[in-house]
C-alpha cells in the first residue's frame, strides 16, 4: 500500500468493525448460555444485591432486582416499544440511554488524547501498554462521571477511538513516496487485533473497576447510615 496508505487505513477500520461485530456476537452467545444455565440451576447464577446503586449491578430504577440483564439492554428494549411502556417507566429508560451516550462521549476523546500522548514507539509492548492503559483510564473516568450498568459503552469507546485514529492517520499519510510507511505516526501503528484485545480489555477493565468502586462507596454509605440510626 505504498501508493495508497489511505486505502490501508480504510481496510484497518473495516477490520476493527468486523472484530467488534464478532465480539458482540460472542457476548450474545455468552449471555444466552448464562440465561439458560440460570434457569437450569438458579444457584449457579450470580445475583446482585438488592441495594445496589443505579449504574451498578442493581436494577434500572431500583426495581427488578436480581435480574442479571444489563439495565442498558432493558432500557433499549423498553424504548423500542414506548407505546407499551407507562410514562413513569419511560423516564428512567431515557435517563439510562442518555447516561450511556454521555459516557461514550466523554470517554472517547479522553482515550484518543491519551493514546496519542502515550504511544511514542512502534514497539509491541509500548503499543499494548498505551492501548490498555489509555482505554482503562478513559473508561474509568467516564463511568465514574456517568455510571451505566453495561460494558457496551466501554467497547464503543474502543471502536470509536480506533476508527478516529485510523481516519486521522489516513488524512495525515503521504502516499506514493519511497518509505512512506516509515512516516506513519506511532499512534496509528496498532493493529485491529491490538485494539480489540488490549484496547477492549482495558476499557472493560475500567468499567469493572469503576463499578466495584461505586458499589463499595454505596454500601459504605448504607452501613454508615445504619450505624447512625
Amino acid at each position: 500500500h505504498q501508493d495508497n496508505l489511505g486505502l490501508l487505513f480504510t481496510k484497518l477500520i473495516g477490520e476493527v468493525l468486523l472484530l467488534a461485530f464478532l465480539a458482540v456476537c460472542a457476548g450474545l452467545i455468552i449471555s444466552l448460555v448464562h440465561r439458560a444455565m440460570s434457569r437450569l440451576n438458579p444457584k449457579w447464577a450470580w445475583r446482585p444485591r438488592a441495594d445496589s446503586p443505579p449504574g451498578g449491578p442493581g436494577g434500572l430504577a431500583g426495581k427488578e432486582h436480581g435480574d442479571a440483564d444489563p439495565s442498558l439492554l432493558r432500557a433499549v428494549i423498553a424504548m423500542a416499544r414506548p407505546a407499551a411502556l407507562p410514562k413513569a417507566d419511560r423516564r428512567p429508560a431515557i435517563q439510562v440511554l442518555l447516561r450511556a451516550v454521555y459516557c461514550v462521549g466523554l470517554g472517547t476523546p479522553i482515550a484518543i488524547a491519551l493514546i496519542i500522548v502515550a504511544m511514542k514507539s512502534a514497539n509491541r509492548g509500548q503499543i499494548i501498554f498505551a492501548l490498555l492503559g489509555s482505554l482503562f483510564l478513559a473508561a474509568f473516568l467516564a463511568y465514574q462521571t456517568f455510571p451505566v450498568r453495561s460494558s457496551v459503552p466501554a467497547m464503543a469507546m474502543m471502536v470509536l477511538s480506533a476508527v478516529a485514529i485510523y481516519a486521522l492517520a489516513a488524512a495525515m499519510s503521504i502516499s506514493g513516496t519511497h518509505g512512506a510507511w516509515m512516516k506513519v505516526e506511532f499512534f496509528a501503528q496498532a493493529l485491529p487485533v491490538d485494539w480489540l484485545a488490549a484496547g477492549g480489555g482495558g476499557a472493560v477493565l475500567g468499567y469493572w473497576v469503576s463499578s466495584r468502586a461505586g458499589e463499595a462507596r454505596h454500601w459504605r454509605q448504607i452501613e454508615q447510615k445504619s450505624e447512625g440510626e
